[in-house]
């Protein structure tokens, strides 16, 4: 089995939650985009950015610098 399939059926089969995209998390992106329109942020990071923004989730954990430049605290 795909490696990326196993990962899909690990994380299907815990009580890990899966967090959907609204569509108000799409207009949040883009003003995200917009507003850091001087830095190269990918669509998918401010999408994921305007989720954890909308629940209150300031803490990730990454390598990814886009997540610094929005104001997140990241880790390690």
């Amino acid at each position: 089995m795909d490696s990326g399939l196993k990962g899909f059926d690990l994380l299907r089969s815990t009580d890990i939650q899966v967090l959907d995209f609204e569509p108000q998390d799409e207009s949040a992106a883009r003003d995200l985009v917009t507003r850091y329109h001087d830095h190269k942020i990918s669509f998918h990071d401010a999408l994921c950015a305007a989720v954890m923004l909308r629940l209150g989730i300031y803490k990730i954990f990454t390598f990814d610098r886009d997540f610094q430049i929005l104001g997140f605290e990241t880790l390690p």
